[in-house]
C-alpha cells in the first residue's frame, strides 16, 4: 500500500498544474493513473482502482469540493465497447515482435517498448481462450493454457523462462473476472432471476455453472471467511490510507 500511495505522489507531482476541469475529466484521470502504470504500479489494481486514487488526492490538494464517489463515477464511467481488440498488436508484422521485460521477483511485466500493448494483449488473449466453466483457475484444462502461452510467445520476445509469471498473472485476472460476476449474482434475490440475466460476457451455460457454484455451500463457507477476514484488517487499513493521504497534501 505505501508503495502505491508513493507512486501516487510522484504522478502528482508530475501533474501538479492541472485545472479543475482537466481534474473532473475521466479521460484526464485514466491518462493520469496510466502513468502510474508505468511506474511500477501492479496492473491487478485497475487502472480505474488507481484513477480514484489520483482523483481523491487531487481533490484534497486542490481544495475541490467533490465527493470520492462522485469523483470515481466520473473516472470509471466509459461507453460500453464490446470485447476488447488490441490493434496496435495487429498493426505489426507478423514476422515483428513486441518486446517486454519480465521480473521474477515482482512476477510481472516491467518494462520493454511495447509493455502498455502487453498489457491489453494479456487481457484480450484471456478473454479468447480462458476457460470460464470453472470454479478454480487450477481446475482449467491445460490446452486452454498452452494456447493462451504460444499465443503470447508468437507475439513478444522477452517472456521465456517466465510462463509461471503469466499463469499467476492470467489467475488473477481469472479471479477479479469471477468476483465481478459474483457482484452481478447478488444483484438478485432467487437464481431464477439470476439465470434471466445473465451478463453480456459470459455464455448462459458458463453463467447458469456460476450461480449453482455461487450458491453451494463451500462456496459460501469460503466467501464468509474471506468476510470476516476482511473486517479484521479493515480499521488497521482504513487508518493507514488516512495517514499516507493526509502525508501527500
Amino acid at each position: 500500500m505505501r508503495r502505491i500511495f508513493s507512486i501516487i505522489g510522484k504522478v502528482l507531482a508530475d501533474n501538479s498544474s492541472l485545472s479543475v476541469q482537466q481534474l473532473t475529466n475521466g479521460s484526464k484521470l485514466m491518462l493520469i493513473a496510466s502513468q502510474g502504470l508505468h511506474q511500477g504500479v501492479n496492473f491487478f489494481w485497475g487502472i480505474e482502482v488507481f484513477s480514484v486514487l489520483v482523483a481523491e488526492s487531487l481533490s484534497r490538494r486542490m481544495g475541490i469540493d467533490k465527493s470520492w464517489m462522485s469523483l470515481r463515477n466520473r473516472a470509471s464511467k466509459k461507453k460500453g465497447r464490446g470485447p476488447t481488440t488490441n490493434p496496435n498488436t495487429k498493426k505489426r508484422k507478423e514476422e515483428k515482435k513486441g518486446k517486454v521485460e519480465f521480473s521474477k521477483r515482482l512476477g510481472r511485466a516491467v518494462g520493454g517498448l511495447q509493455l502498455a500493448e502487453f498489457i491489453t494483449e494479456m487481457g484480450v488473449v484471456w478473454r479468447q481462450y480462458a476457460p470460464l466453466n470453472v470454479y478454480k483457475w487450477a481446475e482449467g484444462p491445460m490446452p486452454y493454457k498452452d494456447k493462451m502461452w504460444d499465443d503470447l510467445m508468437e507475439k513478444y520476445d522477452g517472456l521465456a523462462g517466465f510462463r509461471d509469471e503469466v499463469m499467476y498473472n492470467f489467475n488473477h485476472m481469472y479471479r477479479d473476472w469471477r468476483h465481478r460476476k459474483h457482484l452481478h449474482y447478488n444483484q438478485f434475490l432467487t437464481d431464477e432471476e439470476r439465470l434471466q440475466n445473465c451478463p453480456d460476457d459470459i455464455i448462459e451455460s458458463d453463467w447458469a455453472s456460476l450461480v449453482e457454484y455461487f450458491g453451494s455451500v463451500p462456496f459460501k463457507r469460503m466467501s464468509a471467511h474471506n468476510k470476516a477476514n476482511r473486517a479484521k484488517q479493515s480499521s488497521q487499513s482504513v487508518e493507514e490510507n488516512h495517514l499516507l493521504l493526509s502525508y501527500m497534501i
